[in-house]
């Protein structure tokens, strides 16, 4: 072979491995961040006059194009939309008041005005039109927003709403990757918490006696115990007898804190346990035992004991008998009466993954009838209004409408529907619309400095709700895992490469002796005080599913 030929074959060869490293390499990051700023451009579920509500009343930063709420004028026949950056400003966390509470159209107008010429201007037919025509031509930042009546003359007729928010960084991807293999930061996730004083406190308990604590969220962590060392047990041989005994007496514990056959939440076991309660002992949140009934199915997969099988069973039993035709149960219950501590509803996506889970895993179908009463509340309630309120023990459950919302609602009830076999294709649009949501409120991409230099927390990274805005690794985790399953039926690949970035922080954010911090801002993990077991558990759980696809 000449010289020639051979440089022309090893070009050829290069064309060919280059056309291959494009092909299986990686994604095409390009087309990814092309699509995402497209799908930015249109509102998530805009409120329809006289149809559903705007969800948005308390909503202080967006990364989806969004509409308010704003009055018509007598009069009017355009409306002019003017924006003002505010690029003053740093990072800072706040809530909006009630919409009775803010400022009056005409003074936030005189504040903006302060602040020069508007940014950005168009004229629309409604004071409700989205801002998805200028919303590509807005730099991140912080805006000021004045719609104003116009008559036919074009002379301005008066303010008719204001609002201030943010502009959210889009997703623009490649982020970090990784910093371990998934399956590695799960397994030191559960060393880690195989050593934590949760999991030596239930090896410390004597069946027949009382469990000696003064505070602990009992279905929560000790559910989460049980789950955490059932899956240690299978992943870890070396650990096994020694774990299954410990999520043994885990399972056994939770057992024996609830009520007996016989009581209004017979098998249920209870959200607060410990004297530092107080008059809270008395109540429940109603589907916080979900954590309970993972940890007793862990249990059952490791041992292959009926009992916690059965146990699982019985709690959903309950539920049954406490949910009544409509899908209605309290999202906060007495004990003793089952009553409602007040009449918010639970919603119920985590509930439908279990029965879910009971259905495809353990062919157990006698929930089907409760299955199909949790979506249609979870239709004509939460769906309806788009309200997917926040469903946490420590916040008031007593809110406004849209007062506190959170992306977990909207992630497990997204998943459940794209782990149906055959989602339709309403609940497929709807799946996305879930997803969108989440993102649009709670997924950070990126983050501008604070007033110290400083950024307040890692990204990309899932706000939990507007009552706790900073990452949760939990948070991080339900977007992820429902996207994948959202990629799984549908493969877009563009939900995938989202919760990959999400799922990469949470391995970025493990300390090197294991621990996943809960919330992930500017500390070392464990600095903070705060470690929520059942929500490293929920960590272990995804990266587990995600390391399938390393």
């Amino acid at each position: 072979m000449t010289i020639r030929n051979f440089a022309l074959a090893a070009l050829a060869v290069g064309a060919l491995f280059f056309q291959s490293c494009k092909r299986d390499c990686g994604p095409d990051f390009k087309k990814l961040n092309a699509q995402a700023a497209k799908e930015y451009l249109e509102p998530v579920r805009p409120g329809v006059p006289g149809g559903q509500p705007f969800w948005n009343v308390y909503a202080n930063k967006f990364t989806f194009a969004p509409a308010f709420d704003f009055p018509e004028a007598e009069g009017a026949a355009k409306y002019r939309f003017d924006l003002w950056w505010m690029e003053d400003q740093v990072w800072r966390e706040y809530n909006l008041p009630a919409l009775e509470e803010r400022p009056s159209p005409a003074g936030q107008l005189q504040k903006f005005l302060s602040a020069g010429q508007p940014a950005v201007s168009f004229l629309a037919e409604s004071p409700k039109a989205d801002l998805g025509k200028v919303w590509g031509k807005m730099p991140v930042g912080y805006y000021g927003l004045v719609v104003t009546a116009v008559d036919p003359s074009g002379k301005d007729i008066a303010p008719v709403g204001t609002w201030d928010f943010f502009r959210d960084y889009p997703f623009e991807g490649p982020y970090p990757e990784a910093c371990r293999s998934y399956r590695d930061a799960a397994l030191m996730a559960l060393l880690y918490n195989h050593r934590h004083h949760f999991v030596q406190m239930v090896r410390d308990w004597k069946e027949g006696e009382p469990f000696r604590t003064d505070r602990i969220y009992l279905s929560k962590h000790i559910g989460s115990v049980a789950e955490s060392e059932a899956l240690m047990s299978r992943y870890i041989p070396s650990y096994r007898e020694e774990c299954l005994e410990n999520a043994r007496k885990a399972a056994d514990l939770l057992i024996a804190c609830a009520p007996p056959e016989g009581a209004v939440l017979a098998h249920i076991p209870p959200t607060y346990y410990g004297s530092s309660f107080g008059d809270m002992l008395e109540q429940t949140m109603t589907f916080d035992p979900i954590y309970a009934m993972r940890g007793f199915l862990a249990v059952y997969d490791a041992t292959g004991d009926e009992k916690y099988l059965n146990e699982a069973v019985e709690m959903m039993r309950t539920y049954d008998r406490l949910i009544d035709d409509k899908g209605f149960v309290p999202k906060k219950i007495y004990i003793a009466t089952g009553e409602g501590v007040n009449q918010q509803g639970a919603l119920s996506g985590d509930l439908l993954l279990m029965i879910q889970k009971l259905r495809n895993k353990y062919g157990i179908t006698e929930f089907d009838s409760l299955a199909g009463r949790c979506e249609s509340w979870m239709t004509e309630n939460a769906v309806k209004e788009f309200n997917m309120s926040a469903q946490y023990e420590d916040v008031s459950v007593d809110q406004r409408p849209y007062q506190n919302l959170t992306n977990m609602t909207a992630g497990y009830y997204a998943r459940y529907l794209m782990q149906k076999d055959n989602p339709t294709k309403e609940e497929t649009a709807l799946a996305r619309d879930l997803l969108h949501f989440a993102e649009d409120q709670f997924i950070h991409w990126k983050l501008p400095r604070n007033n110290n230099g400083m950024f307040f927390c890692l990204t990309p990274g899932v706000y939990e709700q507007y009552a706790c805005k900073i990452t949760i690794d939990a948070s991080n985790d339900c977007y992820s895992e429902a996207a994948l399953s959202y990629y799984e039926k549908t493969g877009d690949e563009l939900f995938y490469q989202k919760a990959r970035a999400l799922m990469n922080t949470v391995v970025n954010s493990q300390s090197c002796g294991g621990e996943i911090g809960t919330m992930m801002g500017l500390f070392y993990p464990g600095e903070s005080g705060s470690y929520w077991f059942n929500c490293a558990v929920h960590s272990i759980e995804a990266l587990l599913r995600f390391a399938e696809y390393e």
